[in-house]
């Protein structure tokens, strides 16, 4: 993307009409910073939104990260998805800091809703949000969803600083489509504590085979998205 400053700086957020791909499930992975109960509304980075942050092994996110590339083309077709801020973070980012050891050899993206999702256990069975805690291995059903920010940036060239468009994708939990009106996260394994409580429980049989893949077998593109 070109290091240029526009000649005039924009007084509004850009115009994007914004892309998804819909009906993608995670791989399993652990959970850390879950807010579902209620929206994260406290402290400069609250994101305002229910969210879940979801530790992955790299080999196991070829199919999010196809949904994610396969938006970012839909959305922007002149672009190279190099210069498309793509949802997966390293683990590396969080070495030095507090719990940064859970993040080790791993991948992390967030996933967000501005409606509270829904959660099953292993078996299918609902079981109530705050059940999600920090530590617990889930995989979420998400939709690929593109976005068109802004950052101020300082040119290289000119030392001029103006604002420059940050095109990227974020995952949200699958809301608000016909087929699951509400986001669905499954709870697959207790694992371990990182915090939170456990009070009054019940995650059924794990050993039971695992429907919830059947959620999973159309994953369908779409271009409008409003989520």
């Amino acid at each position: 993307m070109s290091d240029t400053p526009p000649t005039s700086k924009p007084t509004s957020k850009p115009m994007h009409k914004k892309r998804y791909v819909n009906g993608v499930m995670t791989p399993q992975g652990h959970v850390s910073f879950p807010h579902l109960v209620s929206p994260d509304t406290e402290g400069p980075y609250a994101k305002k939104k229910y969210h879940l942050t979801l530790i992955m092994d790299p080999k196991d996110i070829g199919k999010l990260k196809e949904a994610a590339e396969a938006c970012a083309k839909m959305a922007f077709p002149k672009l190279d998805l190099k210069d498309v801020k793509l949802p997966f973070k390293d683990g590396s980012r969080q070495d030095g800091k507090k719990g940064g050891e859970k993040y080790a050899g791993k991948v992390y993206i967030t996933i967000k809703s501005n409606n509270q999702p829904t959660a099953v256990d292993a078996a299918l069975k609902p079981i109530e949000c705050r059940q999600i805690h920090a530590g617990c291995i889930v995989r979420c059903r998400v939709a690929a969803c593109s976005y068109l920010g802004t950052k101020t940036v300082v040119s290289e060239s000119t030392g001029q600083e103006y604002e420059k468009e940050m095109p990227g994708v974020s995952f949200f939990f699958d809301a608000g489509f016909p087929d699951n009106p509400k986001a669905v996260v499954q709870k697959v394994a207790e694992g371990e504590h990182w915090g939170g409580t456990n009070e009054g429980e019940d995650f059924g049989d794990e050993s039971e085979p695992n429907r919830f893949d059947q959620a999973a077998q159309n994953v369908t593109v779409v271009e409008d998205c409003d989520i």
